[in-house]
């Protein structure tokens, strides 16, 4: 999830696209470029207070009221790809985390299923055993 913004994508400058003069001078310098951290300056400060009111409400297992902080994170600013990404990967999760609990279940259904249809089985073979049994040994039912 992304917290509260992230690192500015990196450029790619090919021969034909010269860099701007800024990043051509420090691209032969030893030291480290800048990198912006944080939410863009155009998101309102109420929609970056959502989406990090939504990573708090994650970490503290709150998931639907993290859907909800997310979604009116995206309602105030439609352009917060961070508050975008956070929704649905959230939603991404939950169903990948439903599915699997579907999944088990189903297993754990089967399983029981053939488990209770074996005891039935071994029951008429037990019954089938004595009834053979009885008929040699000449007793009647």
């Amino acid at each position: 999830y992304v917290p509260a913004g992230r690192p500015a994508a990196p450029i790619a400058y090919t021969p034909s696209t010269p860099a701007p003069r800024s990043i051509r001078a420090t691209q032969d310098s030893p030291r480290p470029v800048a990198m912006p951290w944080g939410p863009p300056a155009d998101v309102p400060a109420e929609a970056v207070a959502l989406n990090r009111k939504g990573v708090d409400q994650i970490l503290l297992g709150q998931i639907e009221d993290a859907i909800e902080s997310f979604r009116l994170a995206i309602e105030i600013a439609p352009d917060y790809v961070d508050a975008a990404v956070n929704h649905r990967e959230l939603l991404t999760r939950l169903v990948q985390r439903r599915v699997n609990e579907w999944q088990t279940r189903q297993g754990e259904e089967a399983v029981a299923s053939s488990e209770r249809r074996a005891e039935q089985r071994a029951k008429r073979a037990a019954r089938s055993r004595r009834r053979t049994l009885d008929r040699l040994l000449g007793k009647s039912a």
